[in-house]
């Protein structure tokens, strides 16, 4: 895509740009703080496992189709980095829509307790392609205050990838399996106000 403002890039534009994808080239990121996966996994492990129900919670497919509609908004652009100088995208931010688009591509929709009905996606889809750091900083922004995320994502988020500090969720999960095994505490003001100083 041609840069309306000339040749070269200026001030926070640097190093970003909007770019069509191929599906097949794109990578979902397996260490998502919604469901991260430890080890080598393919896009259809990631996508069994944000659909088979059990993790419905983190990933909120579902709601997700319902809340776009019948087409893909291209006002919600994934962001990703390439990988290795190759073919091939990682996807930071995003994953869900991707994942969605994914499904479609493949004409595979879930009736029942999901009701799991893809929206129309484009293929190749438009990305805001850029380095590694920005899409982090995008991606903190985008989910440190607010967005699709809980408290022990945003947590595990900042930690693991922004420098913050080993939070007491990210303890007591790591610890007991404390936010595994009862949910109800994965919440700002249970770590705010129940586990303060």
């Amino acid at each position: 895509m041609a840069n309306p403002f000339g040749e070269k890039n200026i001030g926070p534009w640097e190093g970003q740009q909007v770019e069509y994808i191929p599906l097949d080239d794109l990578v979902l990121w397996t260490e998502n703080p919604r469901d991260p996966l430890d080890g080598d996994y393919t896009n259809d492990d990631v996508i069994r496992r944000a659909t088979d129900g059990r993790n419905e919670k983190q990933w909120q497919l579902s709601k997700l189709s319902k809340e776009m509609g019948d087409r893909f908004d291209l006002s919600e652009l994934p962001t990703v980095c390439r990988i290795d100088d190759g073919p091939k995208y990682r996807v930071y931010d995003g994953n869900r829509r991707v994942i969605l688009a994914m499904l479609r591509k493949a004409g595979l929709t879930t009736e029942g307790q999901q009701q799991l009905v893809p929206p129309d996606f484009p293929d190749p889809i438009p990305c805001n392609v850029c380095d590694e750091e920005t899409a982090l900083e995008n991606v903190e922004r985008k989910h440190r205050g607010n967005g699709s995320w809980k408290q022990y994502e945003r947590d595990r988020f900042m930690f693991d990838y922004r420098g913050g500090p080993k939070t007491v969720l990210i303890r007591l999960e790591e610890l007991i399996k404390a936010v595994t095994k009862w949910p109800a505490l994965n919440m700002r003001y249970v770590e705010d106000d129940v586990f303060n100083k």
